[in-house]
């Protein structure tokens, strides 16, 4: 069992995610934004972090950076569904998630997640720490 943070401004997602990490196995901790998560990332010392890209104030990027400069071993994913009203939103999705993982995310979720896709990202960004 792991110890996850769900960083996302959308309270639907946040509930999806912690029911599902659950399902799996994992306690989850949820934060509304890039500072809340932040926060409890110092409180809770977590084994990984889910974050949202797109957030107001402070977006996955910006949460990322300071994540890795507390530090640079967080174990850091992030997720994405897009921006909203752009016609090409899924290029847009993929481009920022690539973004993401070539500064310092240790990979990346498609939104709506899905269990299986979950799961998968869980075991191989912790099996990559105790490797």
């Amino acid at each position: 069992m792991a110890r996850i943070i769900v960083i996302d401004d959308d309270q639907t997602t946040l509930s999806a995610a912690r029911a599902l990490l659950e399902k799996l196995g994992h306690e989850a901790i949820t934060a509304a934004s890039g500072v809340e998560g932040v926060v409890s990332y110092l409180a809770f010392e977590p084994d990984l972090v889910l974050t949202d890209i797109f957030m107001p104030h402070q977006d996955g990027f910006e949460t990322l950076k300071r994540l890795k400069a507390l530090n640079p071993q967080a174990k850091v994913v992030c997720m994405s569904i897009g921006p909203d009203r752009l016609i090409d939103a899924v290029t847009v999705r993929d481009t920022m998630l690539r973004f993401a993982t070539e500064f310092g995310a240790d990979g990346s979720l498609t939104k709506p997640l899905r269990i299986d896709d979950l799961r998968d990202t869980i075991d191989k960004v912790l099996k990559a720490d105790a490797a």
